[in-house]
């Protein structure tokens, strides 16, 4: 968990299919394997972040170099809902919404969960 935290769970639930994928359309995503824990960790985790005297930091503090950012983040649930249930492989890209979320004070499981469905209903409107 410290080296990976919550993310370490995003390959399990996309080997298992259960990853959330396209509004909950699939579960698990052609693109999922440049969500894990592993390479999240190499691309954008600058530092592991703890609560207050945890001896195992499973939180992370990351850097979006394309977009020249830092957030806490993203965990399992962010990357899962803004990131394989919207389509997007990109960690970066993922991280810099959940930073726009934090900035507008919303909650990234909900969002995507209303992003997915819009893009789901548009989809099946046309």
């Amino acid at each position: 968990m410290q080296d990976y935290g919550t993310t370490i769970v995003v390959s399990w639930c996309d080997e298992v299919g259960a990853l959330p994928t396209r509004n909950f359309s699939a579960g698990s995503f052609e693109g999922g394997k440049t969500l894990y824990g592993p390479v999240m960790r190499e691309q954008i985790v600058i530092t592991d972040k703890g609560c207050f005297g945890c001896p195992s930091p499973c939180g992370k503090y990351s850097r979006m170099k394309r977009y020249n950012s830092n957030v806490e983040g993203p965990e399992y649930e962010t990357i899962g809902m803004l990131g394989s249930n919207l389509g997007i492989s990109d960690i970066q890209d993922v991280a810099q919404a959940n930073l726009l979320c934090d900035d507008w004070g919303i909650d990234t499981i909900s969002t995507g969960a209303c992003i997915s469905w819009a893009m789901d209903a548009t989809k099946k409107a046309s």
